[in-house]
């Protein structure tokens, strides 16, 4: 099995995506990078400089719908052909993003003012204006759904492993006899993504996103993988240790957020990431509050913190309050 990485710009905050060239049995793609036309270019140029043209690609396997990881699938999959491969929950997301946050616009809204985030903050952070990011994704038609447990024979039997918590629809695939793996954003190098507060797939529940993730990475710990190829920078080559540090981070935060309500006494949700992210939360307020909401569901699910409901706001505090 023959590996390209082929990394293309973005005009997101990260500079670059990465997407997969597998030789094998015929040409897969991992990943459809997005349709901005700097990244179209970009790949297109390196597709041909590696020797291959979008034509010759028999596959497109997606690992999870961020439109950064399969906004030119769509385009791709009518050059050549290839037949798109994806989990069920992202199938929805895939064919029509808008329809997401139409969800999001109207579930996100009544959580986000649970939280403690005032009426008008709330409105912006779920407001994405009508053919927002149009130009950085087009739909594609999922071909073939995978779940857990399935496998993708590429030349290479690749086995299909649910790994949500950046993304609820996230899967990775493991070459378990290569002992290696494309994994998405489940483990990057160089940075952590953020626990985006989402809707999980068909309901009106949001997702508990960083302990779903810590589970993730604990499953693919059990692989002993030597590599893992993420959606961004390096592929990894100390899998272990960055399973470790990814986890020691998420737990350095949670053991942050419990240190400011044992000084502060309760607090609501957005009470919170503005006491710990005071200087940076301006800049991007969704992202830090979803990373705050992450870490009092790991201090949550670890019985470290209470929360109680009060004129429709919830309150958290340590659960040792009376201690303090």
């Amino acid at each position: 099995m023959d590996i390209t990485r082929i990394a293309v710009p973005t005009p997101l905050d990260i500079e670059s995506v990465n997407c997969f060239l597998v030789d094998d049995d015929g040409v897969t793609l991992i990943d459809g990078v997005m349709a901005s036309d700097a990244a179209a270019t970009s790949f297109y140029r390196r597709l041909e400089a590696e020797g291959y043209l979008a034509s010759d690609i028999d596959r497109i396997l997606i690992t999870h719908p961020h439109i950064d990881h399969f906004g030119l699938a769509g385009e791709i999959k009518e050059e050549s052909g290839a037949s798109v491969y994806a989990h069920p929950d992202a199938t929805g997301w895939l064919r029509d993003l808008n329809l997401y946050y139409d969800r999001k616009r109207e579930h996100l809204f009544p959580y986000l003012r649970s939280l403690g985030v005032p009426t008008n903050v709330a409105r912006s952070m779920v407001h994405t204006p009508t053919g927002a990011y149009s130009d950085m994704w087009g739909p594609v038609e999922t071909d073939v759904e995978i779940t857990g447990g399935d496998v993708v024979d590429v030349g290479t039997e690749l086995a299909v492993v649910e790994t949500p918590g950046h993304c609820p629809a996230s899967v990775s695939f493991v070459d378990t006899a290569g002992r290696r793996a494309f994994v998405g954003d489940t483990i990057v190098d160089g940075f952590v993504p953020t626990p985006l507060i989402m809707l999980k797939p068909g309901t009106e529940t949001r997702t508990r996103s960083l302990p779903t993730w810590v589970r993730s990475l604990e499953d693919m710990r059990a692989f002993d993988l030597d590599i893992a190829y993420g959606g961004h920078f390096d592929p990894v080559t100390d899998v272990p240790g960055r399973i470790d540090g990814m986890i020691e981070q998420f737990q350095d935060g949670a053991d942050r957020a419990a240190e400011t309500l044992q000084t502060t006494g309760p607090l609501t949700a957005y009470q919170l990431h503005t006491e710990i992210y005071e200087s940076h939360a301006a800049r991007d307020r969704l992202a830090f509050l979803s990373v705050t909401v992450g870490h009092l569901d790991l201090l949550e699910t670890r019985d470290r913190v209470t929360k109680r409901r009060i004129n429709d706001e919830w309150l958290y505090d340590v659960a040792s309050a009376t201690h303090r």
